[in-house]
């Protein structure tokens, strides 16, 4: 009996963990595009701050606004608009490095957060990359490309 209640305290464990893990990422995450959202972006920035205060390593945080975004929403509707802040974020998300923290900060804006970053011309390499991305059209399912 002892061993079937250790074993059903495991699995009840085991379900909480998976439980915390999910509500952690609910706190933390945008919905839309399932990057870092406001909370999650200041729990990764004041780690960033206190690692950098210890390592001495250069930090950036590049913000990001979409420029003529209103228009999609109001000429394609919200769905539309949507699908662009989920295109975007993907390819932030991919153009970004392995440590950068990538957040959707609200609306039509993004920030990224960088950790170690060794020269300025690896900080301008990585926002044309960004720029240039981000710059490229986009397909809308049913609707002409927008640019």
């Amino acid at each position: 009996m002892l061993a079937a209640l250790k074993k059903q305290e495991a699995v009840l464990e085991q379900k909480v963990a998976t439980r915390t893990r999910a509500l952690e990422h609910l706190a933390n995450c945008d919905m839309l595009t399932g990057l870092l959202n406001r909370h999650g972006l200041a729990r990764c920035a004041e780690a960033a701050l206190e690692r950098n205060r210890q390592n001495g390593h250069r930090l950036a945080l590049l913000m990001l606004d979409l420029d003529r975004f209103k228009p999609i929403n109001d000429c394609y509707g919200h769905e539309a608009g949507d699908f662009v802040l989920q295109q975007v974020a993907k390819r932030i998300a991919h153009l970004a490095r392995t440590d950068d923290h990538c957040a959707r900060f609200g609306g039509d804006e993004f920030i990224i957060i960088m950790e170690n970053i060794e020269s300025c011309d690896t900080l301008e390499n990585i926002q044309a990359r960004i720029d240039e991305a981000i710059r490229s059209p986009i397909k809308l399912p049913a609707v002409s490309e927008l640019a």
